[in-house]
């Protein structure tokens, strides 16, 4: 007989899954511990052709608050999909199968929403493990950020990296299906999904405590899959920019020569034919690519109603060249 069976859950946390047999267990027992019990698991299990599906199966058995769904489609996307349409919560949460949730994370989410206003999404801290996996750009990431949590600045930052950590946050269903719940999703799903957030005028919620824990291994479905290259992001960033940000310019300066430029240089030129290449080094002042001189950050004869779209590299300090912009009043979108 199962130990516990949920009515009426007000949590339905949302997992797909695919080939995740070595990690599975711990990621289930650490919902399984939560302090907070109304809650359903759907797992989605997406094809998978390892031992995921015992897994599952045993859990769901001795749990019912663990539900199994297979994948109607194939993919994330589709298993959002799925998961949303079969879920019976007030609030919906996001996990990933190879992570670990502490016990009392989807307590402290619940409290959060249910004291804020509406549009508003909950997500808190995170810490990447184990350390051996952990390179240097995902320790910025990290640090990075739990800052956006400590200083509640999320939207400041939404054009230069996912400022929600894709399983970790909480929303409620209603204004999930408002927006569109998954169906007009598209890979990188996690950023796109934040970029809706922002377009609809939601809140980041950010907690102070951390509330996911990271697991990093060489089979992470964002380290082997296509959808989640640098043209994938560059190519949503600027979908997002073009819908709700360029009608307010006439002129855009890139800034940075970088491989990441290259995705961006078809669409200003279709959008802004009048679009100045920049850069923050003298010695690129005078360059040609593409047929575009390049000219020095200093040398630019500003123009208004223009903006800056950065392809500066987030990891190094470029602090006096957005110190230099500042002072021109330029708005400038981080892609990076």
């Amino acid at each position: 007989m199962p130990y516990f069976y949920i009515l009426n859950p007000e949590v339905s946390i949302i997992i797909p899954v695919k080939n995740a047999a070595p990690w599975l267990h711990e990621c289930l027992q650490s919902i399984a511990e939560q302090d907070f019990s109304a809650w359903e698991c759907i797992l989605i299990n997406d094809h998978s052709d390892d031992s995921t599906q015992h897994i599952i199966s045993t859990f769901a058995f001795y749990d019912h608050r663990f539900r199994q769904i297979p994948n109607h489609g194939s993919g994330l996307i589709d298993a959002y999909k799925t998961s949303l349409a079969n879920a019976r919560g007030t609030w919906i949460a996001r996990m990933d199968a190879d992570d670990i949730m502490p016990a009392y994370r989807i307590g402290k989410m619940v409290e959060a929403l249910q004291v804020s206003a509406p549009k508003t999404v909950v997500t808190g801290k995170i810490h990447f493990f184990p350390e051996e996996e952990i390179g240097v750009g995902t320790k910025f990431y990290q640090s990075w950020l739990n800052k956006r949590m400590e200083k509640q600045d999320h939207w400041n930052w939404i054009w230069r990296e996912c400022v929600i950590p894709s399983p970790c946050w909480m929303a409620r269903k209603t204004e999930l299906l408002h927006i569109g719940n998954f169906d007009e999703l598209e890979y990188p799903e996690d950023y796109n999904l934040a970029f809706r957030f922002f377009e609809h005028g939601f809140t980041v919620l950010g907690l102070p405590e951390i509330l996911h824990y990271w697991r990093q291994h060489e089979n992470r479905y964002s380290r082997t899959s296509n959808n989640y290259s640098a043209e994938k992001f560059m190519n949503m960033k600027w979908h997002f920019f073009e819908k709700l940000e360029a009608p307010k310019f006439k002129n855009i300066y890139l800034l940075g020569t970088g491989d990441k430029s290259k995705y961006l240089i078809e669409k200003l030129d279709l959008r802004f034919p009048q679009w100045q290449w920049i850069s923050h080094k003298i010695s690129h002042s005078g360059n040609t690519i593409n047929g575009r001189k390049i000219q020095h950050v200093s040398e630019i004869d500003w123009k208004p109603e223009s903006a800056i779209i950065s392809v500066l590299s987030s990891i190094d300090n470029h602090n006096e060249t957005y110190e230099l912009l500042a002072e021109k009043s330029m708005p400038v979108y981080r892609f990076c």
